[in-house]
């Protein structure tokens, strides 16, 4: 590892990751070898660097070495084997940081509050935008681990950082997610004392709709004041009428089709969250107004990046299968034609103005809409968990159309009878019990849909099943 650490890094940090003993003893002799690996000038050296600093981690049941191998780096970064002044130097340490919160310590609330003190120290100095954000990041990680409590000075340092003036809106979102991480299960509460800055941050972002930063600062405040809002009566008195603003969701910018397009990744998975929310605990008061938040939701299920696509996949299992959850499906489903059209509207206007269109595919390099990805979303939305044969059937109905769209039926043309069985309905018999019987060797189904690719006529749509 001291001659050719590009050669062997990436075998360590797979031998670190398939044993099956605790590393606790060994952490620091082998840490002290990856952490001068941190600061490499190679950019691939440094990411194997973390990766095996993750995988040492996850191998430690031990408080004390993970607090030794923790102080190790921070004293790196803090200079003690010479200034770093490059960014990607600096970076790569505090993802190595980062990784070792990966640890497997019980009670860790002691270490994650030095890790969190020794964070503070960093961000009182640092001033570097991209370094900031990315501390904070790490931070966050760590904050995650809290049991009992946010420490004291965590909390004035949340006021501090966001009331700074040289902190820009990049770092102020990076603050607000650390701050999310932090506060959950017993320490919620504590973030009660940070509402009324997070409550002046949404009614910026609510003044503001046409200014994207600021809506993104203000979707994180949302999220973390939503989830704060359920955690007792104390909190849902104090944040009764941000809370009440925020569910009038004609006049929300965070689901509008503007912010949606031009959010960065990392923002769309707080869109995730706060529709979760959204619908989850406040179902009954945005009866009638939902159909921005669907339109979010088929938004996110139909995205690029894999792992947001999977993302909003498993967010939307989940509120389909609650109670209540099929009338939630079915919307969805009666949207699904006029979601696609507008996709492929957007893709053509964007192809004449030879700009990125909005459409989507398997691996993120095209963006494309594919019928591949408009199958994962019917696919979603058609489960038969918790259903009863009349959802069942209500969905085998509703999913006829959407399955029929000529950029889905050219390349999957069996779609439909594939949900059908997937909600374990036979295709034969459920066809003919809702079209009647035909006494040629094929049934026939046919659905008008008021949505057409060429805009000026209805489409007809033929499903065959054969007998």
């Amino acid at each position: 590892m001291l001659r050719n650490p590009e050669v062997i890094l990436e075998t360590v940090g797979h031998v670190l990751s398939g044993v099956t003993l605790d590393l606790s003893q060994y952490a620091m002799e082998i840490g002290k070898i990856l952490a001068t690996h941190l600061h490499s000038k190679e950019d691939l050296c440094r990411e194997e660097a973390i990766t095996a600093c993750r995988n040492l981690a996850s191998q430690c049941s031990n408080p004390q070495p993970v607090q030794d191998l923790l102080e190790h780096m921070f004293g790196i970064l803090n200079g003690s084997g010479g200034k770093l002044t490059v960014a990607a130097q600096r970076l790569g340490v505090l993802g190595g940081i980062g990784a070792l919160s990966h640890h497997t310590v019980s009670g860790s609330q002691s270490l994650s509050e030095t890790a969190a003190e020794l964070f503070i120290g960093v961000l009182k100095q640092e001033v570097h935008e991209r370094t900031l954000v990315h501390a904070l990041k790490m931070l966050a990680l760590w904050c995650a681990k809290f049991t009992t409590q946010v420490p004291s000075s965590l909390v004035e340092w949340f006021k501090t950082g966001l009331g700074l003036k040289t902190t820009s809106l990049a770092v102020r979102v990076a603050y607000i997610k650390c701050m999310n991480a932090a506060f959950h299960g017993n320490t919620l509460l504590q973030a009660l004392d940070l509402s009324p800055i997070l409550v002046k941050i949404v009614e910026k972002g609510q003044a503001q709709p046409s200014q994207i930063p600021v809506v993104t600062e203000s979707l994180s405040a949302a999220c973390l004041l939503m989830k704060l809002y359920s955690a007792d009566v104390q909190a849902e008195n104090k944040l009764k009428s941000v809370i009440t603003a925020l569910l009038d969701i004609d006049k929300q910018p965070f689901f509008i089709e503007k912010f949606l397009i031009t959010a960065s990744e990392e923002t769309l998975y707080s869109v995730i969250q706060l529709v979760e929310r959204l619908i989850l605990e406040h179902s009954q008061e945005l009866v009638g107004k939902i159909s921005l938040v669907e339109k979010a939701l088929l938004f996110l299920m139909t995205r690029p990046s894999l792992e947001l696509r999977q993302q909003a996949h498993a967010t939307t299992r989940k509120l389909v299968s609650v109670l209540g959850g099929t009338e939630l499906a079915r919307s969805l489903l009666k949207q699904f034609p006029s979601f696609v059209e507008q996709l492929n509207l957007q893709e053509e206007a964007d192809k004449e103005n030879k700009e990125n269109d909005v459409g989507v595919c398997d691996d993120g390099s095209s963006k494309t809409v594919t019928a591949h990805i408009l199958e994962e979303c019917l696919l979603t939305l058609c489960q038969e968990t918790n259903l009863d044969i009349n959802d069942r059937e209500i969905l085998g109905l509703e999913s006829l159309l959407p399955s029929n769209l000529p950029v889905i039926v050219r390349s999957k043309p069996d779609l439909w009878e594939k949900l059908l069985k997937r909600l374990k309905l036979n295709p034969k018999s459920f066809t003919r019990a809702y079209v009647g019987g035909l006494s040629s060797s094929t049934i026939y189904v046919e659905a008008v849909t008021p949505v057409s690719l060429n805009h000026n006529e209805n489409r007809r749509y033929r499903y065959c099943v054969s007998k």
